[in-house]
């Protein structure tokens, strides 16, 4: 099963032709490297499905222990900000099938992603993504917003990722800072360099 899972989250990105957005980015940092792919993709033109990937890998310093969060999203608009959402994602040795309602916001900079999973027609978790980018001129600067809250309010997870650095057309690279956590106990603070590059096409 996880397999075919993974079969899935590989390939379909390659399966669809139409504009889309894509973003790569490295990461060096005195705790652990780290790689990301990001890709916002429409199945064509005109349709109303939409697909959302989010690839994330690390590498600690130390140990050269991996890790892997592979998320991939299908949503079907319903209008211009709400739809039907449906994901797999692999985390190290779990795979994991979510659906929900995806509620999105695009101005600018500015990307706001949301989805409220349910479980047999029940909400059991509300997960977020919000990413925030600028470019001034030479300067560029991002923030990362990720995370998932359960049922009673208690964070299962947050990640906050910020970068500030040089900006080079579509190539960016400067300072790098991660903040993770799980169940609100710490589980990981990166500092260090990135280099992201972005992709359209």
């Amino acid at each position: 099963m996880t397999r075919l899972l993974l079969f899935f989250v590989l390939l379909i990105p390659f399966g669809i032709r139409a504009q889309s957005f894509t973003s790569v980015e490295p990461v060096i940092g005195n705790q652990y490297g780290s790689f990301e792919l990001r890709l916002i993709r429409p199945f064509s033109e005109k349709s109303r499905f939409t697909f959302f990937s989010k690839d994330y890998f690390t590498v600690k310093k130390t140990t050269y222990a991996t890790t892997f969060n592979l998320l991939n999203t299908v949503s079907y608009g319903l209008n211009k900000n709400i739809g039907l959402a449906m994901s797999v994602q692999l985390i190290d040795q779990a795979a994991m099938l979510k659906a929900g309602l995806r509620l999105s916001q695009r101005a600018g900079g500015f990307y706001g992603y949301s989805i409220f999973s349910f479980d047999y027609a029940i909400v059991t978790k509300y997960s977020y993504i919000i990413l925030l980018r600028q470019k001034l001129g030479w300067v560029y600067g991002q923030l990362d917003l990720l995370g998932s809250v359960g049922l009673s309010g208690n964070y299962l997870s947050s990640n906050q990722r910020a970068r500030l650095g040089i900006n080079l057309g579509t190539v960016q690279f400067g300072g790098a800072a991660d903040f993770n956590e799980r169940k609100a106990v710490a589980t990981g603070t990166n500092f260090g360099v990135f280099l992201r590059k972005e992709l359209n096409n």
